[in-house]
């Protein structure tokens, strides 16, 4: 939103990312009253909502030198990575399932309404199309767990990426 808002003069945000402020109400589309009136959230602060694939604005001339574009560039919502990764994986129709590892890691499947299983700790987030959400199951350090594995754990019999230690004495 901060680029967007750079690049435009726009202050709005998308779907995917008001639902991610906690005061965004999946049913209606919109930040909710009720949720900003209990927080002392006053509404008036808040960005407009668009679409992932709406058009915001057009890229103004000083950010488009900053970024050697052509000012009047045309500049979209996007969206936030929970969402977006899915679609740069191809999961975009009901039931496709993606695998993300990174720092943090997750699986996700796309869906069509909001599923929260509290048991398990996995919630359905809405997704860059309308109408869409991905389940979720994720772990936040996923790639960082098996960095520190690397690092701590792991022999490494081509001397890659540890000091080898014979002589441990334990």
């Amino acid at each position: 939103e901060y680029f967007i808002t750079r690049m435009t003069g726009e202050f709005c945000m998308t779907h995917d990312s008001a639902f991610a402020t906690l005061l965004y109400d999946i049913k209606k589309r919109k930040f909710s009253p009720e949720i900003c009136k209990m927080l002392g959230v006053n509404m008036e602060h808040l960005p407009e909502i668009k679409k992932s694939t709406e058009k915001i604005g057009e890229l103004l001339p000083t950010p488009a030198a900053e970024l050697g574009l052509a000012p009047g560039t045309p500049v979209f919502g996007g969206g936030g990575d929970a969402s977006l990764i899915g679609v740069g994986a191809g999961a975009t129709e009901l039931g496709d399932t993606h695998v993300y590892q990174g720092t943090s890691g997750w699986v996700s499947t796309v869906v069509d309404k909001s599923i929260v299983d509290a048991s398990a700790m996995i919630a359905a987030v809405v997704g860059a199309a309308d109408g869409i959400y991905n389940y979720f199951a994720e772990l936040e350090t996923a790639g960082k767990c098996v960095e520190w594995v690397k690092d701590h754990l792991a022999l490494d019999e081509i001397d890659l990426y540890l000091d080898k230690q014979h002589d441990l004495k334990l």
